[in-house]
């Protein structure tokens, strides 16, 4: 038996569709990643005492770029 004509093209815009669905899905996944990003710590000493004015550096190592912050009150920092 052949298939009708209208039932190929069915098949073939349905084949179209989720594939154009496939494509938009993926790319708002990849909009998602970030080239930025944070750190936040708690500077403590070896008794568990927070350490207030501490100078904590991030340097990246592949641009040798640094940003340098000191703790707060509480001993957290972020950069």
């Amino acid at each position: 038996m052949q298939k009708s004509r209208s039932a190929n093209l069915g098949w073939a815009f349905l084949r179209g569709l989720l594939s154009i669905i496939l494509l938009l899905s993926c790319s708002v996944a990849l909009r998602a990643q970030s080239t930025y990003g944070s750190l936040t710590g708690t500077v403590v000493d070896s008794t568990g005492a927070v350490e207030v004015g501490a100078i904590v550096t991030l340097t990246n190592t592949g641009t040798a770029s640094s940003q340098t912050q000191p703790t707060g009150d509480s001993g957290l920092y972020s950069l």
